[in-house]
């Protein structure tokens, strides 16, 4: 009689700490993903937020989220578990680009060169074929002409 319990007995032991140890090595692999995922998303959705202040021309709340998305964008391509840094800097490139356009129309000409620089140098970092501040300008200019395909 105590065989059968004694093997009752450990077999809930054996699921208890199998079924543990499942749970844990498995929100170890799934996890990391899904926190990529979020990161990123997280990344667009600043990216989304900065440009549609940029276009409605809220200077110093358009630059402070535009920043703000370039310091993130930093902080992405400096991970190598979030891809290729190439892709975060195109991104960065393209807002640093639009900071100096935003510089620009609001008077300040020296800040305008300096973040038109800073997008050069990113998009020379992401091989553009010509990376030229008159390149990034009409680049931003052409897209910012359309309207998004979602409404917001």
């Amino acid at each position: 009689m105590k065989k059968p319990i004694f093997a009752a007995i450990f077999l809930v032991i054996g699921l208890v700490i199998g079924g543990g140890l499942g749970v844990y090595y498995g929100a170890q692999h799934i996890g990391r993903p899904t926190g990529r995922l979020l990161v990123l998303g997280a990344t667009a959705f600043k990216g989304i937020n900065a440009i549609q202040l940029y276009k409605k021309g809220e200077y110093l709340a358009a630059r402070e989220a535009l920043l703000d998305y370039v310091k993130t964008l930093e902080e992405v391509a400096a991970n190598p578990d979030y891809g290729d840094p190439r892709i975060s800097r195109t991104d960065m490139a393209l807002t640093l680009t639009r900071l100096a356009l935003l510089e620009e129309a609001n008077g300040h000409q020296e800040q305008a060169n300096e973040f038109m620089h800073r997008a050069v140098e990113e998009a020379k970092f992401t091989r553009w074929e010509e990376p030229s501040e008159k390149n990034l300008r009409r680049f931003i200019e052409e897209v910012d002409k359309y309207k998004p395909l979602i409404k917001q």
